[in-house]
């Protein structure tokens, strides 16, 4: 394998702040466009990222609620006063006439998340130590944005230190969906598990590739380590996506390589902190029963027919993959999905047709994970807590899958280019930057006009309901900008022909 060049450090450096800014700018947007608490229990984890940065780690149970109350000030306790609209498309953001000026004593409130690990929500949480209402929601959403941004800016940055990088790379950049940042834009820990299993599987895959060195990278290895330690303690199951992730950038590469990273002493560093983060994580689930939940429809089912029901469902929850905005009032329209079946099914049947060897063999692994792990967790618990899964769940093995199939192609063919994917690139640039914008403008118009058989798209400008800051136009107008801005910066980076386009 040839070493990596000096200018490949510049390079990677580079890569790692296109997209982090880039990620975090389209965040922000979704961020500033979206109403507040309008992404499913979005005021749950408000309430319990504010109660985590106080001191109240699971909260107290009485007999009022079903759920554990947590002391909160009142302006955040009154975020789900703000979700009159969900689960009516119908309905305007307009309705939550909520004044949460000046109501910054404290109160108390319950939350569903009471009982969630507390690692994302002390992060998240810190802006509403000094911010209130309004602005501190938008605060803690641009803090979850940038938490999740930083670790799909280190993927992207390890894919470029790579040496066969094309295929990777165009695979990691359809891995994010409109969905991903959609969620990297709300306050939900589903965001920091996404791009945290990227993380990890982009940043070992690195180690493994340049596993030959006399120095094992820092840089990888403290992201790589960072990533682990994040998603160990993300959600419930993201264990599951850890040990995946993990088990698949391993399984791409000669198990000597493996062997290989494990003979660096600061890998026995990393490896004590992730192992503690696990721990922790380990005693969080077994103390305070983080996986139980309150039951929903289905409780009782038999684990066969909850495996069944959810496998019937596994290509209805592809719209989660890609968009399912809003409290599940705002499907993605018709064209995103198209647009994002095609560049995944592309690259599917790139890797099926020219796949080989260990590579290919991880891909299929993940495909086989993404179809058969979603109805396995649901089976496991649908008799105490009813069918809860959804689409935005699978999204760590969806990621898994993206990044698995662009290695198998990348191993396959190498550097190979000719001059004709210059072409499919430009027009794969094109179809995704208006996917991406379709996409966010579908859930403008569900917000700004509701959805209804006498609302059209001109509604949105001669009658509006409801208006984010500075006005739907601006941001759509800016979201715009920031996409084409990223696609020019990104395309002189790809290898070209010696005829440009």
């Amino acid at each position: 394998m040839p070493p990596a060049t000096s200018a490949s450090y510049p390079r990677a450096w580079h890569t790692f702040l296109v997209a982090f800014f880039a990620l975090l700018a389209l965040s922000g947007c979704w961020a500033a466009a979206s109403p507040l608490m309008s992404v499913p229990d979005e005021p749950s984890h408000a309430i319990k990222a504010a109660a985590v940065v106080r001191g109240e780690l699971t909260g107290t149970v009485t007999a009022e609620s079903p759920f554990p109350e947590v002391i909160v000030p009142k302006w955040v306790a009154l975020s789900h006063e703000l979700t009159c609209f969900a689960f009516q498309a119908d309905v305007a953001p307009s309705c939550a006439a909520i004044n949460l000026v000046d109501v910054t004593q404290e109160t108390s409130v319950s939350t569903s998340a009471a009982y969630y690990n507390p690692v994302y929500y002390a992060i998240t949480g810190l802006p509403s130590l000094f911010l209130d209402g309004k602005v501190g929601f938008y605060a803690m959403r641009l803090v979850s944005a940038a938490l999740s941004c930083l670790l799909l800016a280190s993927m992207f940055q390890a894919l470029a230190l790579m040496t066969s990088r094309r295929w990777t790379a165009i695979a990691a950049a359809v891995a994010v969906t409109p969905m991903v940042l959609y969620l990297n834009a709300a306050v939900n820990p589903n965001s920091l598990e996404i791009a945290a299993t990227g993380a990890v599987f982009a940043n070992l895959a690195l180690l493994l590739e340049q596993s030959g060195r006399a120095r094992q990278s820092v840089t990888t290895t403290v992201w790589f380590t960072a990533a682990a330690a994040l998603l160990a303690n993300a959600r419930g199951l993201s264990l599951v996506f850890l040990l995946a992730a993990v088990v698949l950038a391993v399984m791409s590469y000669r198990f000597s390589r493996f062997l290989a990273v494990l003979r660096h002493p600061i890998t026995w560093i990393g490896a004590t902190i992730i192992a503690v983060s696990t721990a922790f994580a380990l005693w969080w689930i077994a103390t305070v029963d983080a996986l139980s939940t309150t039951p929903f429809g289905g409780a009782g089912s038999t684990f066969r027919q909850g495996f069944e029901v959810t496998m019937d469902k596994t290509f209805e929850y592809t719209t989660g993959l890609i968009g399912y905005f809003g409290w599940l009032d705002a499907p993605a329209p018709g064209v995103v999905l198209w647009v994002w079946a095609t560049l995944i099914g592309s690259l599917l049947l790139g890797v099926l047709a020219l796949g080989r060897g260990r590579a290919l063999s991880a891909a299929i692994l993940a495909a086989l994970a993404l179809l058969l792990l979603p109805p396995l967790f649901q089976a496991l618990i649908v008799t105490e807590s009813g069918y809860i899964w959804q689409g935005r769940y699978n999204l760590a093995l969806y990621i898994l899958l993206m990044l698995t199939a662009g290695r198998a192609l990348d191993r396959t063919l190498g550097r190979q280019w000719i001059p004709t994917m210059n072409r499919v690139l430009v027009v794969g640039l094109s179809v995704a930057i208006f996917g991406h914008l379709a996409a966010f403008l579908w859930p403008l118009r569900r917000y700004v006009t509701g959805i209804r058989a006498d609302q059209f798209w001109i509604d949105m400008v001669r009658n509006p309901q409801w208006q984010p800051p500075f006005g739907w136009i601006a941001w759509v107008a800016l979201y715009a900008v920031i996409l084409c801005g990223t696609a020019l910066i990104i395309y002189p980076g790809w290898p070209v022909a010696k005829k440009r386009l």
